[in-house]
């Protein structure tokens, strides 16, 4: 084909039409050839191009499109208020926001190290999991300590090497899991 016929996107009315052309002038040529073609030998030819006869599938309703969509909406639904809430427990270095646990000090640039402090909302007597990091590297200054104040005394501790730090501080439940948590960054001036 030399491009006599710019290439189209068919579809199947167009196939069909294209296809009853060249049924026309198969018919035509034929009946020049012999004369026209008995009724059983239409219904044969027709058979042997297109089978039998069978209505076209249906297409799906959009209700049930919607249906089904509805159903993943539930399932989905479902699973998330089944989710095990340990594993929602957030992330170390993780701040959050609407938090109830704020870091009060140190933050910013300090002169010393001397105290972690912080608040809570929370009421009763939780207990929270302390870390100290260099913020460069992760190096661990003060691994993760647990106690029952709203403070930490870094007085006791040789903090002269400490430049860049990372505080972190998780509230835990009863059971062991986080229920809040946030992070300070402070510096050596």
């Amino acid at each position: 084909m030399s491009g006599e016929h710019e290439r189209k996107d068919w579809n199947d009315e167009d196939v069909m039409q294209a296809l009853d052309r060249v049924a026309r002038l198969e018919r035509e040529l034929r009946d020049e050839v012999r004369g026209p073609a008995r009724p059983e030998e239409h219904a044969r030819v027709m058979k042997g191009l297109f089978g039998e006869a069978t209505p076209a599938p249906r297409a799906r309703s959009a209700s049930w499109i919607w249906l089904a969509a509805a159903g993943l909406l539930v399932a989905t639904t479902a699973l998330w208020l089944l989710r095990d809430p340990a594993s929602s427990a957030p992330v170390p270095g993780t701040v959050l926001s609407g938090n109830s646990l704020d870091i009060l000090e140190p933050l910013g640039a300090v002169d010393e190290f001397t105290e972690l402090r912080w608040k809570t909302r929370s009421s009763g007597n939780p207990r929270f999991r302390v870390r100290v990091l260099d913020d460069a590297d992760g190096h661990e200054w003060v691994p993760a300590t647990i106690v029952t104040g709203t403070r930490f005394s870094l007085a006791e501790r040789d903090t002269s090497a400490w430049g860049r730090v990372r505080f972190e501080v998780e509230e835990l439940d009863a059971s062991g899991v986080v229920t809040e948590a946030n992070v300070a960054r402070a510096w050596r001036r």
